[in-house]
C-alpha cells in the first residue's frame, strides 16, 4: 500500500508540475480539462498495473538435502505439537491506520452530504421557474449565482438587470452543456477516497478554474462588462460544494484569461512535448513485478509482498530413516523448516481448526501449474519419478495466495535407490521451472477462503507435491 501511494503521488506531482509550468496559462481549455481528468485517474490506476516477469522464483528452496520421502507436512505437524500460538488479540499498526483512514473518509463523506443537504433545501424552499430546459430557483438569500446540472440558483431575479441576467444564464448554461457536473462527481469521489492527499485538492482547484474559464467564454464578446460583474459577485457568498459557483474561482485569473488570444501553434505543441515525459513517469510508476524476495527481519519475522509474517521458533525433531548401506533404521535429527503462523498480527489458522479449508476456485491447481511449465518439463530425460513441491501456502480472507515456498523440480527417490537427487536436471532448467511456477502463483489466482465461525480467515493450505513422468519428451501426470 505504501508503494502504491508513493507511485500515485509521483504521477500526480509530475502531472501537476507539467500543467503549471506549460499548460495552465494557455486558452485551450478543453485540452486542459481532459489532461487534468486523465492524469488524476491514471494516478489511481497505473500503480495497480503489474508488469509480468519471470526473473526469480519466490521462496525457491534448493539447499534442503533430506530425501523427499520425508514430507514437509510431517515436520510441520511435529512442530505444531511443540509450538503454542496464543489466540489473543494483538494490536498492529496497520489496524490503527485502517481505522484512521475510515474515520477520515467518513468525515469527508459527511461534509459532502451536508453540502448536498444544503443544496436540496435551497431547491425545496426556493421559488422555481422554467427557462427552456433549465430550472431557475430563487432562494432569496444573499449569495452569488451557482448551478447544479440544469438547475440554476440565484438570490433573486430582481438583483440583476437585463444584461447581467443574460451573463448569468449564459455562464451557468455553459456549465451544463459541457457536462461539468460529471467532473464534479469524479473529483468528489476521489476526494473522499484520498481525503488525506493534498494533491487531490490541488487537482480540484485547477479543474474548477478550468471549468470557469470554459463557462466564461460564453461572455467573451463583452469582456469589460463581464469583468465588472465578476468583481461585484465576488463579494457575495458562494454556493455549496457540489455546485458550480459563479464567484468561486480567482477573479484575477479569469479576467486575465478573458483577454488572451487563441492558442498559437507553439502553445499546442506543448501538449506533444510533455507527452514523452508523462509516459516515462507512468511506466516508472507502474506496479511492476512485485518483489519476490523474502526479506528476513529477524529469526521470527519475514516481510513478503507487503505483508509481515511471524514464523515458528527454530526447532529440531527426531525421525527414523533407513541407512542405505546397512538397511537398518536409524534415528536422525533434522531442523524443522520455519513456517508462518501470523500475518500482520493475525493468527494463521491450520486445518484442524477451520470448518472449510482454502480451495482453488478455478479447477485443479496442480494441473494448472504443471500445464504452465509443460514445455520446460518436456526437456527432461525419460523418468517416472519427477516432482515439484509447493508448501507453506497461506491464503488470506479474500482468497488470495499471499505466501508460499517452492521446493522446485527434483527426482523423487528413496535413499536405498542410490540415485543422484538432481539426475538429469540442469541448474538452468530447475531455475526456469521454479521462476515460471512462481510467476503463475503470483498471478490473479482465486481461492475460496477458509471459514471459521462463519467468517473467512487467514489459513494454511495443503502442501502440493506434483508427481509426473517424462517419456520421449511427453509429460504425463494424473492428478485428481
Amino acid at each position: 500500500m505504501l508503494q502504491y501511494l508513493l507511485n500515485t503521488t509521483a504521477i500526480w506531482l509530475l502531472s501537476l508540475l507539467c500543467f503549471d509550468l506549460f499548460l495552465k496559462r494557455e486558452t485551450w481549455h478543453s485540452m486542459n480539462r481532459g489532461y487534468l481528468l486523465a492524469t488524476l485517474l491514471l494516478g489511481i490506476t497505473v500503480p495497480l498495473i503489474t508488469w509480468p516477469s519471470y526473473s526469480s522464483a519466490a521462496g525457491y528452496i534448493d539447499n534442503i538435502r533430506q530425501p523427499l520421502y520425508i514430507p514437509v507436512e510431517q515436520a510441520r505437524q511435529s512442530a505444531i505439537q511443540t509450538v503454542t500460538v496464543h489466540d489473543t488479540p494483538s494490536f498492529h499498526w496497520t489496524t490503527f491506520v485502517g481505522w484512521l483512514y475510515l474515520a477520515g473518509a467518513s468525515v469527508s463523506l459527511l461534509l459532502l452530504l451536508r453540502e448536498i443537504f444544503v443544496l436540496i433545501r435551497c431547491y425545496r424552499t426556493g421559488k422555481k421557474t422554467s427557462d427552456g430546459h433549465y430550472t431557475i430557483v430563487e432562494t432569496f438569500h444573499n449569495h452569488g449565482p451557482f448551478s447544479f446540472g440544469k438547475i440554476i440558483f440565484i438570490s433573486s431575479r430582481k438583483n440583476y438587470d437585463v444584461e447581467q441576467w443574460q451573463i448569468v444564464l449564459e455562464h451557468e448554461k455553459r456549465h451544463s452543456q459541457l457536462q461539468h457536473l460529471a467532473d464534479m462527481i469524479i473529483i468528489q469521489l476521489v476526494q473522499i477516497a484520498f481525503w488525506f492527499h493534498p494533491l487531490v485538492y490541488l487537482y480540484r482547484r485547477r479543474l474548477l478554474l478550468v471549468h470557469e474559464y470554459q463557462a466564461d467564454t460564453a461572455a467573451s464578446l463583452r469582456p469589460l462588462q463581464y469583468g465588472h460583474f465578476l468583481v461585484e459577485q465576488s463579494l457575495l457568498a458562494r454556493g455549496p460544494l457540489p455546485a458550480h459557483s459563479f464567484n468561486r474561482s480567482p477573479i484575477k485569473n479569469r479576467l486575465h484569461m478573458l483577454t488572451k488570444n487563441a492558442p498559437s501553434k507553439m502553445a499546442k505543441a506543448k501538449y506533444w512535448l510533455i507527452t514523452p515525459v508523462l509516459l516515462a513517469g507512468l511506466i516508472c510508476c507502474a506496479k511492476g513485478n512485485e518483489n519476490n524476495e523474502k526479506k528476513k527481519i529477524n529469526d521470527h519475522t519475514i516481510v513478503y509482498r507487503g505483508n509481515t509474517f511471524g514464523l515458528t521458533d527454530l526447532q529440531k525433531t527426531t525421525i527414523m530413516t533407513t541407512n542405505p548401506k546397512t538397511g537398518k533404521e536409524e534415528k536422525s535429527e533434522i531442523e524443522i523448516p520455519q513456517y508462518p503462523i501470523k500475518m500482520n498480527g493475525k493468527q494463521i489458522r491450520n486445518q484442524p481448526e477451520v470448518k472449510e479449508m482454502p480451495v482453488y476456485a478455478e479447477g485443479i491447481l496442480e494441473e494448472k501449474i504443471l500445464d504452465a511449465v509443460k514445455p520446460e518439463l518436456a526437456q527432461l530425460p525419460d523418468a517416472d519419478n519427477y516432482v515439484i513441491s509447493i508448501f507453506n501456502m497461506v491464503v488470506d480472507e479474500k482468497g488470495k495466495l499471499v505466501y508460499y515456498d517452492i521446493r522446485g523440480l527434483e527426482r523423487y527417490y528413496n535413499m536405498s535407490d542410490n540415485i543422484p537427487e538432481h539426475s538429469g536436471i540442469t541448474p538452468e532448467l530447475k531455475a526456469t521451472v521454479a521462476a515460471k511456477v512462481s510467476s503463475f502463483l503470483d498471478g490473479p489466482l482465486q481461492f475460496k477462503p477458509a471459514i471459521l465461525d462463519g467468517k473467512p480467515v487467514v489459513c494454511n493450505a495443503d502442501q502440493r507435491a506434483m508427481n509426473f513422468s517424462v517419456k520421449n519428451h511427453q509429460v504425463t501426470y494424473d492428478i485428481r
